[in-house]
C-alpha cells in the first residue's frame, strides 16, 4: 500500500489538520514583539527598520511604538484600509507668538512695529458644522522709536476672550 511504502522510505503523512504554517525566524520575533504589548504592524516596521534583529526592533519600539494598552480604544479599530483614528478638535497653545515688520530700506533692517500674542489658546471643534470653538490671550503692539531707540507700547496689554 502507498501509506506502508511512505513510512518505509522515511516519509510521515498527516492530515490536513495536523499540517501548520511553518514557522519562519521573522514570525517568531515578530510574535516575540507582540507579546511585549506592541501593535503587530509597529513589530513589522521595528523588524524591517532594524533588518530583522530582535534586540534592536525591541529597542526601537521601547523608544518608537506605543504599547497597545496606551492607543486610544478609536486607534484599534480597523477598516479595510487600515486603523480608524477619530479626531475630535484642534488645540493651540504657546508661551507667546510674535510677529515682527522690519524696515529694510536702504540696506538697513530697522524694526517698525512688532505684534506680540501672549499665552494664546485656541480650540476648535471638528464635529459641528458651524465651527464651534474658543480663543484666548493677551494682545500687545510695540513700535520701534528710532530717536530713543527703543520699543515703546502703541497698543497696551489687552486680554481677548
Amino acid at each position: 500500500s502507498f501509506p506502508g511504502q511512505a513510512a518505509a522510505a522515511g516519509f510521515t503523512t498527516s492530515t490536513p489538520e495536523e499540517i501548520s504554517a511553518p514557522s519562519s525566524p521573522i514570525n517568531d520575533a515578530l510574535q516575540r514583539l507582540h507579546e511585549l504589548g506592541y501593535a503587530e504592524r509597529h513589530c513589522r516596521y521595528a523588524l524591517d527598520e532594524c533588518q530583522g534583529n530582535i534586540n534592536s526592533a525591541a529597542e526601537w519600539l521601547t523608544y518608537n511604538a506605543p504599547l497597545e494598552a496606551d492607543l486610544p480604544s478609536a486607534a484599534q479599530h480597523t477598516t479595510e484600509s487600515g486603523p480608524v483614528v477619530k479626531i475630535g478638535g484642534v488645540a493651540v497653545h504657546a508661551p507667546s507668538v510674535s510677529i515682527c515688520l522690519i524696515d529694510d530700506c536702504e540696506d538697513r533692517d530697522i524694526p517698525l512695529a512688532e505684534l506680540i500674542l501672549h499665552k494664546p489658546q485656541i480650540w476648535h471643534d471638528l464635529h459641528h458644522h458651524h465651527g464651534d470653538g474658543e480663543a484666548s490671550c493677551t494682545v500687545s503692539i510695540e513700535y520701534y522709536n528710532r530717536g530713543l531707540s527703543a520699543w515703546e507700547p502703541f497698543l497696551e496689554s489687552w486680554k481677548c476672550c
